[in-house]
């Protein structure tokens, strides 16, 4: 509930920008990050969209705004209301989508996105392989940031969504902009 409720204007805005990315009649990847949540908020039952999650939170809010829905499945992590595990995995290993939103805790000036939770983790890189296209979306507060899990290099995304400009295929990174 503290990351849902932090930087929600940024979160917003992200998820705004991301929702245009998706196309009607789109199946998405949605994990269980407060960033992604958002995304739900920018979405109508006339785009004929399909969404998967791992996120109790977007399962209701998606009900709630009348759009189609599949949960992973799997053991619930009580502090994220994610689901995650074995049966998660496997559920995600056996689906296909067009587009997969993702955030993480953390990313540095590399561009090494991480997080803390390696249940979570383990879900968004079976996620992301099966995905057509991955985006990751994060808030500056996440920048310079690396926890133990590596989820990927911002190399190996597709399309970055952030309130700032960084580059992260430049060695040098001193130059950050508002995005």
């Amino acid at each position: 509930e503290v990351r849902e409720n932090s930087n929600t204007s940024i979160k917003s805005a992200l998820a705004r920008r991301a929702a245009g990315e998706i196309k009607s009649g789109d199946t998405v990847f949605l994990d269980a990050s407060s960033t992604a949540l958002h995304i739900v908020d920018f979405v109508y039952p006339e785009q004929n969209l399909t969404f998967i999650t791992n996120s109790i939170r977007a399962l209701l809010r998606l009900k709630e705004r009348h759009i189609k829905c599949y949960s992973t499945g799997g053991m619930l992590l009580e502090n994220s209301f994610a689901l995650v595990g074995s049966i998660a995995q496997n559920t995600v290993s056996k689906l296909n989508a067009d587009i997969m939103f993702f955030s993480a805790q953390g990313i540095t000036y590399d561009g090494q996105i991480s997080d803390f939770s390696e249940a979570e983790t383990q879900l968004r890189l079976a996620m992301m392989k099966n995905a057509a296209k991955t985006v990751y979306m994060f808030d500056s507060s996440k920048l310079n940031k690396k926890y133990l899990f590596s989820i990927c290099n911002a190399k190996n995304v597709d399309k970055i969504i952030s309130d700032i400009n960084i580059d992260f295929s430049s060695d040098k990174n001193s130059d950050i902009q508002g995005g």
